[in-house]
């Protein structure tokens, strides 16, 4: 499996911050014929948002997209799904 990401934290105000990202997976299985069979892969963009609202609490809004293809018994079937996370931190 080889997997690659990259991530760029971006502070637009000292209480808001975006950080735009994207990972790419690329898997590979040796069968017993001994060539190598690609297994599928996954492109996912996506974009964090942190906005610390007081000295304690921060929301982070999370959104990404994935896409891609995985192999199934000699046929390619492709992948597509969004997905959305919302977190409320507290620290003391």
């Amino acid at each position: 499996m080889l997997a690659l990401g990259a991530r760029l934290e971006r502070p637009l105000s000292p209480a808001l911050t975006v950080a735009p990202n994207v990972e790419f997976r690329h898997e590979l299985a040796g069968p017993a014929t001994g060539s190598l069979v690609l297994l599928g892969w996954l492109l996912r963009p996506g974009v964090d948002i942190r906005y610390r609202a007081s000295g304690t609490v921060t929301l982070l809004v999370q959104g990404q997209t994935a896409f891609g293809r995985v192999a199934d018994n000699g046929r390619s079937v492709s992948l597509v799904g969004p997905r959305a996370v919302v977190l409320l931190e507290w620290a003391r």
